[in-house]
């Protein structure tokens, strides 16, 4: 049984339920995803992930992170990129479980995305972390174990 759900700067979205709108979604992330299929795929996941940081992210953290990250197979970085796009995971379906959404605070991010979480999980606890980027379990480290570890002593 699950007992409570964790989403760490998760991308959840609501999906457009005008068909037009559903494909341009759809042909969005094919796009997004058609340079991580091409021979120079590392470059072009290098690039990605700088996006995901902040300037506050450390150097040597941001080495770290995409070294690994960019040694990922090029099959499951697209597989996993490709799986986002998919309309059968769009379902809207709530859940009464507890829930705990840790996202970054960036200019970026859309303002609904605490809101449509919150919309899905009523019991929603949303929690911004300032000044980090997507990693920040790695570039806060203290603030989201504290965040964590309150929620899961509450269960």
């Amino acid at each position: 049984k699950v007992k409570a759900i964790v989403f760490v700067d998760s991308f959840l979205r609501r999906v457009p339920e005008d068909e037009a709108a559903r494909q341009k979604t759809i042909e969005g992330w094919k796009q997004f995803v058609a340079p991580l299929q091409a021979p120079n795929y590392k470059e072009s996941a290098a690039k990605f992930i700088e996006e995901m940081f902040v300037e506050q992210t450390p150097a040597d953290l941001r080495k770290d992170i995409t070294s690994k990250m960019i040694s990922t197979p090029q099959h499951v970085m697209v597989t996993a990129m490709q799986s986002m796009a998919d309309p059968d995971l769009w379902q809207e379906e709530k859940s009464e479980i507890p829930a705990l959404a840790v996202a970054a605070r960036r200019k970026d991010a859309p303002v609904a995305a605490g809101a449509f979480i919150k919309s899905l999980f009523p019991r929603l606890e949303y929690v911004e972390l300032p000044h980090c980027g997507h990693f920040l379990m790695l570039e806060r480290p203290e603030q989201f174990n504290q965040v964590l570890t309150k929620f899961l002593k509450g269960l």
